[in-house]
């Protein structure tokens, strides 16, 4: 067999020292990403259920202050401006709303947990009420009691770009 031939099929069968340590290193990157991400999840999901409960629990006293300073009767007319932003909106709890329960995961059972602690052990929170898919609260003024309801998105974060950066770098 001719020398170059031979010498060209040798370099396909083994890769040199420099690649090989080259792809040593790399798998390891990725090794370590694989195992990072989880880690980030579990080690941020307690902050990130207080933040989510803080907001929560403000939108529901500037919710609460909202109707009980204005004048009982014209809470139904505030309640719709509250429906005209399509984000928040309140509206009176009845006995016979269908509701769902929040997902089972441990972010939202943590949120959950502070959620009661702050505004009392009566307060329920739904993933669904009437058939409207979010995130409601109930909450009561004297003797009428209401649900607000919250958009997901004012809750969610946006991890997209940012996980993309890190992977990168």
């Amino acid at each position: 067999v001719d020398p170059p031939l031979k010498s060209i099929r040798a370099a396909w069968r083994s890769p040199s020292l420099l690649w090989r340590t080259f792809l040593l290193i790399v798998s390891l990157a990725v090794a370590s990403l694989v195992a990072w991400v989880p880690s980030v999840q579990v080690f941020e999901r307690e902050p990130r259920a207080h933040r989510l409960a803080d907001q929560v629990v403000s939108i529901i006293h500037a919710t609460r202050i909202a109707l009980v300073y204005s004048d009982p009767e014209r809470r139904h007319e505030l309640l719709a401006d509250l429906l005209a932003d399509e984000s928040v909106r309140g509206v009176p709890l009845e006995p016979n709303n269908p509701e769902e329960p929040l997902e089972d995961s441990p972010l939202l059972r943590l949120a959950e947990r502070d959620v009661r602690q702050r505004l009392g052990a009566n307060t329920r929170l739904a993933s669904k009420v009437n058939g409207v898919s979010g995130f409601w609260v109930s909450f009561s003024i004297d003797e009428d009691a209401y649900w607000v309801f919250i958009d997901r998105a004012l809750l969610r974060r946006d991890i997209g770009r940012g996980w993309i950066a890190w992977a990168i770098l």
